[in-house]
C-alpha cells in the first residue's frame, strides 16, 4: 500500500504543478487513465487516485467522458501554497491578491466578530492592540480607527480598518518584492 500512496503523491505533484505552470489550459482534457499510467509508469489505481486530489483541490473536474482542468481561480486556498513555490520568489501580483483575500475574510470575520463579542471580549482585543511594522503614520491611524470601532462597537470601522490593515502589508510586501527583483537586474 505505501508504494502506491507514494506513486499517487508523485503523480498528483507532477499534474497539480503542470496544471498550475499553465501546461494545461481551463477546459482542456487531462491525458487518460491508461496514458497516465504508462506515463508514470504505475496502475489506474494510483493514476485515480491522483485525479480524485486534483479534483479535492479544485484544479479538475472528473466526469464520464475524462478528466478536464479548471481554471485556477475557481480552486480551493489549498493551492495557494503550491502557487507560491512554483517559483524562487512569488509573482508580487499573486502575493497582493492573496493578501486580498485575506484581508477580506479577515474583515468578514472581525465584522460577525465585533456584532456577537461579549463586552469583556471586546475589551481584552482592545487592549492586545494590532501591531503593524509599515508606514508607522498611517499604521497608527488605522489602529486607532480600529480600536475605536471595537469600542464603539462599529463594526464597519473595524472591518475597514482591518481591510485598510492589510492592503498596507499588502503594498509593502508588493514593494519589497518589486524592489528585490529590481536589485537582482
Amino acid at each position: 500500500m505505501g508504494q502506491t500512496t507514494s506513486k499517487t503523491a508523485e503523480i498528483s505533484a507532477v499534474l497539480r504543478d503542470e496544471i498550475l505552470r499553465g501546461q494545461y489550459r481551463a477546459g482542456e482534457r487531462l491525458p487518460s487513465e491508461r496514458d497516465l499510467s504508462a506515463r508514470f509508469e504505475s496502475n489506474r489505481g494510483a493514476v485515480r487516485e491522483a485525479l480524485k486530489k486534483l479534483e479535492q483541490m479544485g484544479l479538475a473536474d472528473i466526469n464520464p467522458g475524462g478528466v478536464r482542468v479548471v481554471p485556477v481561480e475557481e480552486a480551493s486556498l489549498d493551492v495557494l501554497g503550491y502557487v507560491m513555490d512554483l517559483e524562487e520568489r512569488p509573482d508580487a501580483r499573486l502575493v497582493a491578491q492573496i493578501y486580498e483575500v485575506f484581508g477580506a475574510l479577515l474583515s468578514r470575520s472581525a465584522r460577525k466578530a465585533v456584532e456577537t463579542a461579549s463586552d469583556e471580549d471586546l475589551e481584552r482585543i482592545s487592549r492586545l492592540g494590532l501591531a503593524v511594522h509599515m508606514d508607522r503614520e498611517r499604521a497608527s491611524r488605522i489602529v486607532e480607527d480600529v480600536l475605536d470601532g471595537l469600542l464603539k462597537r462599529d463594526a464597519d470601522a473595524v472591518a475597514n480598518g482591518l481591510t485598510s490593515h492589510f492592503e498596507l502589508v499588502s503594498e509593502a510586501v508588493t514593494n519589497a518584492l518589486a524592489h528585490s527583483a529590481v536589485g537582482e537586474e
